[in-house]
């Protein structure tokens, strides 16, 4: 990962997160920032200007998982979409999903990116 300023860390389990919260204008954002500078952004997480609060569970599954992201606001965010009106929302370059509501998104990235639970197991996630 290059560190850029606004270098946020993370411990979760026995792994160390160390990760840049890009602003305006943001770069695109990968574990393997190699490729990422020329990759397109697979997802892009809408927040505020500043941190990564609420949106840090959707970076840290995102860096986690290897994709390609990129940070935008909530200007360019109602530009996208009119069905989501707060941050933080994921947005899937692929399909064109936006997803809001930090719960909703988390379990929707999740399944997306392979680390939701097997069948049966969903509501003992939910207390996590």
């Amino acid at each position: 990962l290059t560190v850029r300023s606004n270098t946020t860390s993370c411990f979760i389990g026995h792994r160390t997160y160390l990760y840049t919260i890009p602003y305006s204008p943001s770069p695109t954002m990968a574990a393997n920032v190699e490729e990422a500078d020329a990759a397109a952004p697979a997802y892009t997480v809408f927040y505020h200007g500043f941190g990564s609060g609420r949106a840090q569970v959707a970076d840290l599954m995102l860096v986690d998982a290897q994709q390609p992201w990129q940070r935008k606001g909530k200007a360019e965010m109602m530009e996208l979409s009119k069905s989501v009106f707060a941050v933080p929302a994921v947005y899937q370059h692929s399909t064109g999903i936006m997803m809001g509501q930090t719960t909703a998104q988390s379990a929707w990235l999740g399944q997306e990116l392979g680390y939701a639970p097997r069948d049966g197991l969903q509501f003992y996630a939910l207390k996590i």
